[in-house]
């Protein structure tokens, strides 16, 4: 046993001695050095990942408010997800791509380098099905909802810091739901034949930068919130206000999602009268503030 143990103690010094000067730096030519690339970040490819989750109550309530008569419960909430990265070329760009993520550098709003993640993913392919049995807004039944087939298809984000606090980011995501259903009156058996008759159903939802009308309206590009390239950043913070009146200081969430691209809906059912479709083309807005818990409308700070 002792002399199997010098043995291959003497190949293994041997490899290490062998492979130093293997390894020894070398000199490159000029069209070597043109050839060498340079690479960071990492790159995951997902198959098949499912997960389901099953929820008896979630209740949603303000601690400034008494909890008993202000809420939200969801009451018996089942999602069914299934995740791949790279099953089907959903950019068109003849690769399967998976998820990328890298640190990089990106010129913020105030021609400052800021260091951002990125992350990216074009042939994306999430599949969501959700059930919410009976949804109680503050002791009332207000019915049921259900979400068919929610596929994001592409997706990137680009998110970093501002200079001082917060974060800047931009979101792209093209996305689809086969159908949305809220069942709001009080037979709530999806299998029932007056279920349209107790429902607004939205189906054939679609989320992108762009339609193609040569191809059977085809989603094109990504449906985007937030421009950083034109510095037009969505901003998440989280801030102090003192009340003029009282003296009392409070913070809140305060979030500015600019949004850019079109959606459509196929067709819009309510209490049984079909309104059609729904299309909505070159959408833009500049700015959109939100406020988590709101100051009561018109209140909204710079």
């Amino acid at each position: 046993m002792t002399s199997r143990m010098v043995l291959n103690s003497l190949l293994i010094l041997g490899i290490v001695l062998i492979g130093s000067r293997t390894l020894a730096l070398e000199a490159l030519s000029s069209s070597q050095m043109k050839q060498t690339v340079g690479r960071a970040g990492i790159d995951i490819a997902i198959s098949d990942a499912s997960t389901e989750t099953y929820n008896e109550h979630i209740t949603l309530s303000s601690p400034d408010i008494e909890p008993i008569t202000h809420y939200m419960r969801l009451n018996g909430v089942h999602v069914l997800t299934t995740l791949n990265t790279g099953l089907a070329d959903q950019s068109g760009d003849g690769f399967l791509n998976h998820l990328s993520l890298d640190v990089g550098l990106f010129e913020g709003p105030n021609e400052t380098k800021q260091v951002m993640l990125f992350a990216k993913s074009p042939d994306l392919s999430i599949v969501t099905d959700m059930t919410i049995d009976s949804i109680d807004w503050c002791g009332t039944a207000i019915g049921g909802l259900t979400m068919n087939d929610l596929v994001l298809s592409s997706f990137h984000l680009i998110a970093g810091p501002h200079a001082d606090t917060g974060i800047d980011f931009e979101l792209g995501k093209r996305t689809r739901v086969e159908s949305l259903v809220w069942q709001y009156g009080e037979n709530l058996d999806p299998d029932s034949a007056d279920d349209d008759n107790l429902a607004l159903r939205l189906t054939g939802i679609c989320f992108a930068e762009s339609f193609d009308a040569g191809k059977n309206f085809a989603a094109v590009g990504e449906f985007k919130i937030g421009d950083l390239a034109n510095r037009k950043p969505a901003t998440l913070d989280v801030a102090t206000t003192v009340d003029p009146n009282t003296g009392e200081s409070r913070s809140f969430i305060a979030v500015n999602l600019p949004m850019k691209g079109s959606f459509r809906i196929d067709n819009v059912t309510m209490g049984g009268t079909d309104f059609g479709a729904l299309t909505v083309d070159n959408f833009e807005a500049d700015v959109m503030r939100i406020e988590i818990p709101g100051r009561g409308l018109g209140n909204i700070s710079p």
